[in-house]
């Protein structure tokens, strides 16, 4: 009977190839940073450690490699090196090829991982490998199988021992598949948290913008506050030394330094420093101070004008009176006697003429000035 072509390997629950993880403990590959072989600062503590880091993982991947090409040789159909998990390790596939002979099917290649004496029994794999990496100051795991069997013997004359849980064996396959989970969940929280982290930042960053705009505005108002309160004291100052004479009328509506305020005195400095740079507030007010004085020095102009006017027109009407007596005077009086009396009050009457002219001409300048 012809059965046809079949598949080159025995059945097996894990099928025919085998994969691998060699890998030892985390704080072997990572030393504590406190550790004291690190010495200096801490970024030469920091480049020291990463350099052990990098030695141990090339000295283990030598030995890995070493060791699968001893134990497996070209049945080795991939190694590689990872650090996807959280410690370095070798990561590969075996496929144990045997040769087996008989009459009837004569020489047959097929893969048997039940071949290889380091497949068949894994605490024997466990303990060359052990053995060989003993070099790099690495030891075997725990004896997990050969402890269960020596409790189960002891158990038989002692029914306190307890047995230790047998370790279920997870293929290789399946703890990376476990892993892949386990980080690709890892990797979720960890994102979960950067984005946690991302608003708490932008949060932050929001607050201390609001803050510093709130600073700003309140260093606003201060400086607005201490403008106002900066022109208030100058507009009470320069009141009260315009009350107090010290701060008379000049020119064009100004207002200037009375000379009763002594030089080179720090309240002439003050007031001339006042007079040249004021604030908005003491410059309206030193304005309306010199229109006041302007108005009230034309008000008095304009009265004395009037009171001259009067005065002069009481002068005329009393030097017309007095021409007409005069007149009847010099009619009553003998013609000698007129030369003599003409001649006298000739000089009067030019005197007043004279008198009269300068307070007219004094009116007219006065009013001028005053424009």
């Amino acid at each position: 009977m012809i059965e046809g072509p079949r598949d080159p390997w025995r059945k097996s629950k894990s099928g025919p190839l085998r994969e691998f993880i060699i890998t030892a403990s985390r704080e072997w590959f990572v030393p504590s940073q406190d550790d004291a072989r690190f010495v200096g600062t801490d970024e030469e503590k920091a480049t020291a450690r990463q350099k052990l880091i990098e030695e141990r993982e090339a000295q283990f991947q030598d030995l890995a490699i070493e060791w699968l090409r001893s134990r497996f040789g070209n049945q080795v159909l991939h190694a590689r090196a990872d650090r996807d998990e959280t410690t370095f390790h070798i990561h590969g596939v075996i496929a144990p090829w045997t040769e087996k002979h008989s009459k009837r099917s004569g020489t047959q290649r097929l893969i048997q991982p039940s071949s290889h004496p380091l497949l068949k029994d894994y605490e024997k794999a466990q303990d060359d490998i052990g053995a060989f990496f003993a070099s790099l100051g690495l030891t075997r795991g725990e004896r997990q199988a050969a402890a269960r069997r020596k409790a189960k013997k002891a158990k038989k004359n002692d029914p306190a021992v307890i047995i230790p849980r047998r370790k279920k064996h997870v293929p290789a396959h399946i703890w990376r598949a476990n892993e892949e989970v386990r980080l690709a969940r890892e990797k979720a929280k960890v994102e979960a948290e950067k984005k946690k982290l991302e608003a708490k930042r932008e949060r932050s960053e929001q607050l201390l913008r609001d803050a510093k705009r709130q600073r700003e505005s309140l260093i606003a108002a201060t400086e607005r506050a201490e403008a106002r309160e900066t022109n208030a004291n100058e507009v009470i100052e320069i009141a009260e030394h315009a009350a107090a004479g010290n701060l008379i009328p000049a020119e064009n509506d100004r207002m200037t330094v009375s000379p009763r305020v002594p030089s080179k005195s720090r309240e002439r400095d003050r007031l001339e420093r006042l007079l040249l740079a004021p604030g908005s507030s003491a410059r309206k007010l030193l304005i309306h101070l010199g229109g006041a004085y302007r108005a009230f020095r034309q008000g008095a102009a304009q009265q004395a004008e009037k009171s001259v006017a009067a005065r002069l027109a009481a002068v005329e009407q009393k030097e017309t009176a007095l021409d007409q007596l005069r007149a009847k005077m010099l009619a009553a009086l003998p013609s000698g006697l007129r030369k003599h009396f003409i001649a006298d009050t000739q000089i009067e009457k030019r005197a007043v003429e004279i008198t009269n002219k300068k307070l007219k001409n004094n009116n007219k300048n006065n009013d001028q000035k005053n424009r």
